[in-house]
C-alpha cells in the first residue's frame, strides 16, 4: 500500500490573490481517483498540511467546509483522510519505510534534504496551480493516482443520475462552469468597450 501525503493550500485549494481559497479546477476528478484507489487498498491518503499537524482532523475539516462546495467536501469527509503529527518539518510525518507520493506546492530546503537522505526526491510532486491550472486533471489521468474509476465498471461511477451528482459528470460540469465564467467575463468586458466607444 502506498501512502499519499496531501497538502491543501496550493494543492486542492487555489492560492493566487484572485481565487485564494477556492477549490482547484478538476478537484472532483482528483478526489474520486484518490477515493476509488483508497477503497481498493492501493493507497492510504494522509493530510500533510499546516492545518493538520496535531493528529486531529477537526481543524482541517472546519477549514475546508467554509471553502469547498458541499459536493467535494462530502467526498473528503467520506474518505476519512488520516491526520498526521509533525512539528517543524513536514517530513517528520512521512513514513519512509513505505512507498509514498507527496503533493505540495511549497517545500522547505530542509525537507528536500530529508527526502534526499532517503533517496525519495522523486516521490515529491511539486504543485503549481498558478502556472498550470489543469494540473490536478493531468495528474488524475497520468495514472500516478492508481486505477481509473471510470474504467472499472463500478456501478457507482456509471449508473447514478445527474440529480444524484454522478461522479463522472462532476469534473465535466466543473470545467464547463469555469469556461462559462471565463466567457462571461470576456462578454462583459467587450460590452463595456462598445459602450465606451459609442459614447465618444
Amino acid at each position: 500500500m502506498k501512502n499519499i501525503y496531501l497538502d491543501i493550500d496550493g494543492v486542492i485549494l487555489l492560492d493566487d490573490l484572485k481565487n485564494a481559497g477556492k477549490g482547484a479546477l478538476s478537484l472532483s476528478l482528483f478526489l474520486y481517483h484518490l477515493e476509488y484507489n483508497q477503497q481498493k487498498g492501493n493507497h492510504k491518503v494522509c493530510w500533510l498540511t499546516t492545518h493538520c499537524r496535531n493528529g486531529s482532523t477537526e481543524r482541517v475539516l472546519e477549514y475546508l467546509k467554509s471553502r469547498l462546495g458541499s459536493y467535494n467536501y462530502d467526498v473528503i469527509v467520506r474518505m476519512k483522510i488520516k491526520p498526521t503529527v509533525w512539528n517543524k518539518l513536514k517530513t517528520e510525518a512521512i513514513d519512509f519505510s513505505q512507498d509514498f507520493i507527496w503533493f505540495d506546492d511549497d517545500v522547505l530546503p530542509e525537507e528536500i534534504e530529508e527526502l534526499k537522505k532517503h533517496d525519495a526526491e522523486y516521490k515529491l510532486i511539486n504543485m503549481d496551480l498558478q502556472k498550470d491550472r489543469y494540473q490536478l486533471k493531468e495528474l488524475a489521468y497520468s495514472g500516478i493516482l492508481g486505477d481509473d474509476p471510470w474504467k472499472s465498471g463500478d456501478p457507482r461511477y456509471l449508473t447514478e443520475t445527474i440529480e444524484n451528482k454522478i461522479p463522472c459528470f462532476a469534473p465535466i460540469l466543473e470545467e464547463i462552469k469555469e469556461q462559462m465564467s471565463y466567457k462571461y467575463k470576456i462578454k462583459n468586458f467587450l460590452k463595456k468597450v462598445f459602450i465606451k466607444i459609442n459614447r465618444q
